[in-house]
């Protein structure tokens, strides 16, 4: 009996082939500050200036860590320690307490055993909200919508940073089939 329920199953692989995708060449290596192992990263714009930022934990060999790197926006990093060290870490990036900037959650192996931190972030500068965007339109595509609008800007964040959240459905106001994050810059 086990047989004959096995040989009905049929299994089936769809591969989608994403036009324009391309393996990325990352070109030559640039070091940006200490070097940790048992560690974490965590990326976002921590200082509200509209570029990426970075978080690192880990051990460096002699000590354990919890550093920040800057974006300078051109391609380098202002490090600084802060807070307690921690390896064999985890960390996040949210706006915990709904202030409009990331906070940081940190766990792991401290000096003194396990923990568990919240550091809010201080950070001052806020972005404004940016413009809605213009000349949106959509058109069917091999049986696929696509979406195509002007890119806003707003008084911080470069216009190729800009994320969008992005809502369909049968009548105005009613978003029925999907409501999703866009990870794409552009429109």
């Amino acid at each position: 009996m086990r047989r004959k329920i096995l040989s009905k199953l049929i299994v089936t692989l769809t591969i989608i082939i994403l036009p324009g995708f391309v393996w990325a060449d990352f070109g030559t290596r640039t070091n940006i500050g200490t070097g940790v192992d048992l560690s974490s990263i965590a990326l976002g714009d921590i200082d509200n200036d509209g570029d990426l930022d970075l978080i690192v934990t880990g051990y460096d060999g002699s000590g354990r860590r919890l550093d920040k790197y800057i974006n300078n926006g051109a391609g380098s990093f202002s490090g600084s320690s802060f807070g307690t060290g921690v390896y064999q870490s985890s960390i996040a990036l949210g706006d915990i307490d709904n202030d409009g900037d990331l906070d940081l959650i940190v766990t792991g192996y401290s000096s003194i055993g396990r923990r568990l931190d919240r550091y809010r972030n201080l950070e001052t500068t806020l972005n404004n909200k940016p413009n809605s965007p213009t000349g949106m339109s959509s058109e069917i595509i091999g049986g696929y919508w696509r979406f195509k609008w002007n890119a806003p800007s707003d008084d911080h964040t470069p216009t190729n940073m800009i994320r969008y959240k992005v809502a369909y459905g049968t009548n105005s106001g009613v978003y029925n089939f999907s409501s999703t994050n866009i990870d794409y810059p552009r429109g």
